[in-house]
């Protein structure tokens, strides 16, 4: 996919998540593991081995975001933030 290999979160509903792993997924631009733009709260979720040119962990484009247990692992990015953007 463009954006959010693994999940594109685009809401204008908060969006909840808790104990999901997005492992290997890919997004040619923005977002390998996640895009996210809108309220978004994680709980003790992984974002690992994912890739993107930018963001290739989580990509955050606006909106408040709460992340509590949750990591970010061996993330590689082509441009910017291997981990966050």
């Amino acid at each position: 996919s463009t954006h959010g290999g693994g999940v594109y979160a685009l809401s204008l509903l908060p969006v909840y998540m808790s104990n999901i792993t997005v492992n290997f997924s890919h997004a040619i631009l923005n977002g390998g593991a996640m895009f996210i733009e809108g309220e978004i709260t994680c709980i003790g979720c992984v974002f690992s081995n994912n890739t993107a040119y930018n963001g290739s962990g989580l990509y955050i484009k606006n909106g408040t975001h709460v992340f509590n247990f949750t990591q970010v692992l061996y993330n590689q990015a082509g441009g910017y933030g291997g981990g966050l953007y």
